[in-house]
């Protein structure tokens, strides 16, 4: 795994994990609920300690066939069967992971000991979080905020939820950050800073995995079902057949699959088309079949043969370059190109090299009186190099790799924003004077 990153689990490791010894537990009567558990926790075994999604559970149990998951849990086997039923379970979590790849984040604290070790990185950090905590911008908020700003952080940020890291409460309790008690900026930084301290200490003595099942990943797989499935192409070519079309004696079949595939494309495994990457895998793939000129056929044997040929090599490239994107991101297209241009990251990652980048500026603004702000998430990947990008109007602060949220804010806001600004501005520089006197 990638270490401060994200990883992707696409079954590679079950695939690999020897099952030569099974459990002591398997050599007597057992029920079928038991041996679905050693097999949950021998998979959670080879995939670092990751506990398996219910998502990823559940469609992999239906691999075996049974269709009634109540009743064959309380079913009870013999050894023999206990063994197959142990291996056949252990097999379909692989295979679905294979067909929906999984992205998890590997916890260990590096992230925000990097914000902690550097002073302007942690001022801005305390700023912005403030900032969002203070909704109605009277510049005091109470102690138990400090829990809100944890979870505003995320696991974008290297906070892992309470559910995964209980220890989280502890750890508030141990620094007094709880209570009605009004913080100014500053004071709320110099609580912040501690926490945030002792989790990156707790994190790199023990990381903690987390899947992250807001992104989604793309790697073909689904594609490459569909185009060995004769029937299923069929149903797909009378769709696209049926489909009404403006003008339609001047649609060529290519230009009708294209139509079809960016309108249901997400039916048969495709990502959202409103992506950057799908736009100019669109653009490639269909370039490539015009200029072979090979899509004049009007019969629906030629319709077959052209839309086989174009999931195969969407199939392909998905398959060579996986797409990874932000389910949460609903509004694609409000993304803030401008404002991070030079430092928005791809959404890709090969998983067979271990590593990669995941999610994109998203479009989830949100504006206040006065003013108005838009932010939006950025991505997981290695390395740790940060980014500091300034543009008119507008300060932006990322972290390239290492796990970092990007975030955009404009400088003003309105008629208070300027009062607002100058106290916040004193107050930073507070925060970095007191740490330095700590020191």
């Amino acid at each position: 795994m990638s270490h401060g990153g994200l990883s992707i689990l696409d079954g590679t490791l079950l695939r690999e994990a020897d099952l030569s010894a099974p459990p002591r537990q398997l050599e007597g009567v057992i029920t079928c609920a038991e041996v679905l558990q050693l097999a949950e926790n021998r998979a959670s075994l080879s995939l670092h300690g990751v506990v398996l999604p219910e998502s990823l559970k559940s469609p992999a149990l239906l691999r075996l066939g049974f269709s009634d998951a109540a009743a064959f849990r309380t079913k009870e086997l013999n050894c023999s069967d206990a063994l197959l039923t142990y291996r056949n379970y252990f097999s379909a979590i692989a295979d679905e992971l294979r067909d929906d790849p999984i992205a998890v984040a590997n916890l260990d604290g590096r992230t925000l000991q990097m914000f902690l070790e550097d002073e302007d990185d942690f001022a801005m950090l305390a700023e912005n979080l403030f900032t969002d905590l203070d909704t109605e911008d009277r510049g005091k908020i109470s102690k138990d905020e400090i829990q809100s700003a944890l979870v505003h952080m995320g696991i974008e940020l290297g906070i892992p939820p309470v559910s995964e890291f209980p220890q989280l409460s502890d750890i508030l309790k141990r620094h007094g950050a709880e209570g009605k008690e009004e913080l100014g900026q500053a004071q709320f930084a110099e609580l912040l800073q501690p926490v945030l301290q002792e989790l990156a200490d707790s994190l790199a003595k023990k990381p903690v995995v987390v899947v992250l099942q807001h992104i989604k990943i793309v790697n073909g797989s689904k594609l490459r079902k569909l185009v060995t499935d004769e029937r299923q192409l069929d149903d797909v070519v009378k769709k696209i057949m049926q489909e009404k079309y403006e003008s339609k004696s001047e649609w060529s079949n290519t230009m009708k699959v294209r139509h079809f595939l960016v309108k249901h494309g997400d039916d048969f495994g495709l990502p959202p088309p409103e992506l950057d990457e799908m736009v100019v895998l669109f653009d490639d793939i269909f370039s490539e079949v015009e200029s072979q000129n090979d899509a004049a056929e009007s019969e629906k044997d030629g319709f077959m043969v052209l839309l086989k040929k174009i999931l195969e090599n969407f199939a392909e490239k998905l398959e060579a370059n996986p797409i990874l994107y932000d389910l949460h991101a609903s509004q694609l297209k409000e993304r803030v190109r401008s404002v991070v241009s030079g430092c928005r990251w791809g959404g890709r990652a090969n998983p067979g090299r271990g590593g990669g980048q995941a999610g994109r500026w998203g479009g989830n603004g949100h504006g206040r009186e006065g003013g108005g702000s838009c932010v939006g998430k950025g991505g997981f990947g290695r390395g740790g190099r940060r980014i500091w990008a300034r543009g008119r109007g507008w300060r932006i602060w990322a972290l390239e790799g290492g796990g970092g949220r990007g975030r955009a804010r404009h400088s003003s806001r309105g008629v208070r924003g300027g009062r607002r600004r100058q106290q916040r501005h004193e107050e930073r520089e507070m925060v970095a004077v007191g740490r330095r006197q700590r020191r």
